[in-house]
């Protein structure tokens, strides 16, 4: 089984057990509270939305400025 902890409608960080034992033997019931159970998939930065947990939209590339051109040396 694998926890998240959503604020704001993102994941903020993903817990595990540790192998061979069950989630509730490796943290505290009050830090587990904080948490819900997400699909193996769901990363930390994952959007909470009507359709459930999201990877989200990749960030289109930054469009450059036109690089200016050097004046021209005078001599």
């Amino acid at each position: 089984m694998k926890m998240a902890r959503i604020t704001g409608g993102i994941v903020g960080d993903v817990i595990v057990p540790v192998d061979g034992f069950r989630i509730e033997e490796c943290f505290h019931p009050d830090l587990l509270a904080q948490y819900v159970a997400v699909d193996d998939d769901v990363q930390a930065g994952w959007v909470l939305t009507e359709d459930g947990i999201v990877a989200p939209e990749p960030e289109a590339p930054a469009e450059e400025a036109p690089a200016e051109e050097a004046p021209e040396a005078v001599s």
